[in-house]
């Protein structure tokens, strides 16, 4: 069931947050009253409840992942964003990508993470939609917040009931050491010769000695040395985002991840040590109706109070910090507010994979033997003559697995997968 919140801004209008309803719980009732937690979720989540394990042959990244999302229409909406194309331009098609024993969600994100690509949520007439990018700097991936739009800039300011619009009320940088170089190195097993590549970090890091992530993805990672810098490069992109990250709070209405926002006036402009534009990666928002004093005590006193409940809420969902507890204050006395984590503007934002066990990419391992079945060159698994075992130039057999059971048989010439 697909639901939406709307929220009041400064000017009168509204803006909608939609999702699919994956959880109820009623937290308590008394007489004719009754106090429920719901839970939204974008319909991603719905690749998270399916498990699959197949095969897919020559194929990009993008019709791969559009070959998936397709399986959950029509409630899936999604988009590719325009600076896409021209990013995986150079990137060859995948000889041989599998899905083993992972759910939709697991698998889509793993390749998008291995190809450097994010996504976030956008809103539109018809619910809310999926938009894939590469460049998180371009105004095609990263849209300029409404509220920010619209009043040329948030002002830097404390909240105030007297204020006629949203502001940011804290800043705070955040810094960490990290890698200064990232190399790649793979062997290229036709032309027998390493391919190797690295990438230096363009931030400072004073006096500090280099830092060197160093990974062998495997046999023939990558088809060549230019593939191999554009991997690289992606790496020390990643690592970069990490190291220079912006927390705040703010009783901005309309902020949400995938969104870009301007400060005004912010404390530390006139020293050069802060950005005037900022990519918003996370949104913790906590939102109080204005009831009159006398109901929300006797809700209080029925249910327990509103902070409570809220800060139990936050510690199950694992975001709750310091923060939290002025982020709730201020919601009480104005209604809304939030904390937010962000990069500066300029920065290219990669995802990174948790649980990477050493891998840059982790990828599931297939333990012991795995079945299959010989067949021919049209994907006939019965004998017919001299064509019984087909072999490629490297003197491999073409066979089929359990997992590529259910998509269709094509013709395969006997050249060497690039």
């Amino acid at each position: 069931m697909r639901a939406s919140l709307a929220v009041s801004l400064a000017d009168g209008t509204r803006t909608t947050f939609s999702g699919d309803i994956t959880q109820v719980a009623m937290l308590g009732s008394e007489g004719g009253l009754a106090r429920y937690r719901v839970r939204l979720t974008p319909w991603l989540w719905r690749l998270t409840q399916i498990r699959n394990s197949r095969v897919w042959q020559d194929q990009s990244i993008i019709d791969i992942v559009d070959e998936v999302l397709d399986a959950y229409q029509p409630l899936a909406q999604w988009r590719w964003s325009g600076e896409t194309d021209a990013f995986m331009a150079d990137i060859p098609p995948r000889s041989y990508c599998c899905q083993y024993r992972e759910t939709d969600y697991e698998f889509v994100g793993r390749l998008l993470t291995e190809e450097g690509l994010a996504w976030r949520v956008e809103e539109t007439a018809d619910g809310h939609g999926l938009v894939l990018f590469a460049d998180s700097s371009q105004e095609t991936a990263i849209p300029q917040d409404a509220s920010s739009a619209q009043d040329g800039g948030i002002r830097f300011h404390g909240a105030r009931v007297g204020e006629k619009g949203d502001t940011i009320q804290a800043l705070q940088a955040r810094r960490r050491v990290v890698s200064t170089l990232t190399t790649l190195l793979s062997y290229d097993y036709k032309a027998k010769k390493a391919v190797a590549a690295s990438a230096p970090s363009r931030q400072g890091f004073g006096k500090l000695p280099t830092l060197e992530s160093y990974d062998v993805p495997g046999q023939y990672a990558f088809a060549s040395g230019a593939v191999a810098d554009h991997y690289a490069e992606l790496q020390m992109q990643g690592i970069e985002a990490r190291s220079r990250q912006w927390h705040g709070r703010s009783t901005v209405r309309t902020l949400a991840a995938g969104t870009r926002i301007d400060v005004t006036q912010g404390p530390l402009a006139a020293f050069g040590d802060a950005a005037s534009a900022y990519t918003v990666l996370r949104v913790t928002s906590v939102g109080v109706n204005n009831l009159p004093s006398p109901a929300i005590q006797a809700l209080a006193e029925l249910f327990g109070p509103i902070p409570e409940l809220l800060e139990e809420t936050l510690y199950e969902q694992a975001v709750a910090d310091e923060d939290m507890a002025l982020v709730i204050d201020q919601a009480r006395k104005s209604g809304y507010a939030n904390r937010f984590e962000a990069i500066p503007g300029d920065v290219i934002w990669r995802p990174q994979l948790p649980g990477s066990d050493g891998r840059s990419h982790p990828k599931p391992t297939a333990p012991g033997a795995q079945s299959a079945i010989v067949i021919g060159p049209d994907g006939n698994d019965q004998p017919s003559g001299a064509d019984e075992l087909y072999w490629d130039a490297l003197g491999r057999a073409r066979r089929r697995g359990p997992k590529s059971a259910r998509r269709l048989p094509r013709p395969l010439n006997r050249s060497i997968p690039q």
